[in-house]
């Protein structure tokens, strides 16, 4: 099984970002391929959708972000075609509800089955896990909506800071549930 990982550049000030850090060590794995995204609105829907086009035969993409005030894993089930948030991009781009894709519908849903499997491996590992239908309006929204456009299964998952649960943490509870294959 060949497994997709994504993580985020640092921003807001962070010297780090975890989502990269659990990309980094899920990609040194056997069966992972990662790439860190910018975390920017065009970057980052441009370098995804590059990404997963250079692996047609992946047959899962997980797609990780910062959730800087989270205490748990979140698990999210919905991208929204919106690019909204009170901080600008990397690029300094400040956007104020424009869809991340205007021909696209309003809601894009990952599959249940699949968001169940990553909170439970979670839940199942000790590991505080959350279900969410919101991936916000910032870059991560505009991944995951990316992400669902795409004709390769995917889910987002957005992580606490490295203090919270470290990043070795939840790599290993991913790699453990992805490497396996589909059960």
């Amino acid at each position: 099984m060949t497994v997709l990982v994504t993580g985020f550049e640092p921003f807001k000030g962070l010297p780090s970002n975890p989502s990269a850090l659990v990309a980094e060590i899920l990609g040194a794995r056997p069966g992972f391929i990662h790439r860190i995204l910018p975390v920017t609105y065009v970057g980052s829907r441009a370098e995804l959708t590059r990404f997963v086009a250079g692996h047609p035969d992946a047959e899962l993409v997980l797609s990780l972000g910062l959730w800087d005030s989270g205490t748990a894993v979140r698990v999210e089930s919905t991208g929204r075609n919106v690019q909204r948030a009170s901080i600008p991009d990397n690029a300094g781009d400040l956007a104020k509800g424009r869809p991340v894709d205007p021909y696209g519908p309003d809601t894009l849903s990952a599959d249940e089955r699949l968001v169940k499997r990553a909170y439970d491996a979670f839940e199942s590992a000790g590991v505080p896990a959350v279900h969410s239908d919101d991936a916000g309006g910032y870059i991560c929204n505009t991944a995951y909506y990316t992400l669902l456009q795409r004709d390769v299964p995917g889910i987002f998952i957005h992580i606490p800071l490295a203090e919270v649960i470290a990043p070795e943490t939840i790599a290993d509870v991913l790699a453990h549930e992805f490497s396996q294959g589909d059960r």
